[in-house]
């Protein structure tokens, strides 16, 4: 949003500089003018090259939705209070592989339980990690 509303403003500084550039009568060249001719070179640079820089790639996730279910989460008792998790047998099942395997590592996490050890998700990380619940 920000590109198009620069673009547009320095289109109309441009044309107004042109204009007051035809308006005024011949004579010797001040810094003012250097600095006229150099902002309106600099604004058209940006102009015509905004569609070529490569910075500014759209990146879609062409239909992954980062939504994880609510019955894989459990909440489990720490020293440090509740925490909410997300047990990876359950994701497993429930998401399809490709969703799945865009589950970021750093929420990856090992717990011991009655049962043996365990893969959780941890909710706090995924929510940073712009995932959801359903």
């Amino acid at each position: 949003m920000f590109r198009p509303v620069l673009s547009i403003v320095l289109a109309g500084a441009v044309a107004v500089t042109s204009l007051s550039a035809t308006a005024t009568p011949a004579r010797a060249g001040s810094n003012n003018d250097v600095a006229t001719v150099i902002l309106g070179a600099a604004a058209l640079y940006l102009l015509f090259n905004d569609h070529n820089n490569g910075s500014t790639q759209v990146h879609y996730n062409h239909g992954l939705r980062k939504v994880v279910p609510y019955k894989c989460r459990s909440v489990i008792r720490t020293h440090h209070g509740p925490r909410r998790v997300y047990a990876r047998h359950c994701l497993k099942r429930k998401l399809n592989n490709k969703v799945f395997r865009k589950l970021p590592r750093a929420c990856k996490s090992s717990i011991r339980t009655h049962h043996g050890w365990r893969t959780v998700y941890k909710a706090m990380c995924l929510r940073r990690h712009g995932w959801r619940t359903s």
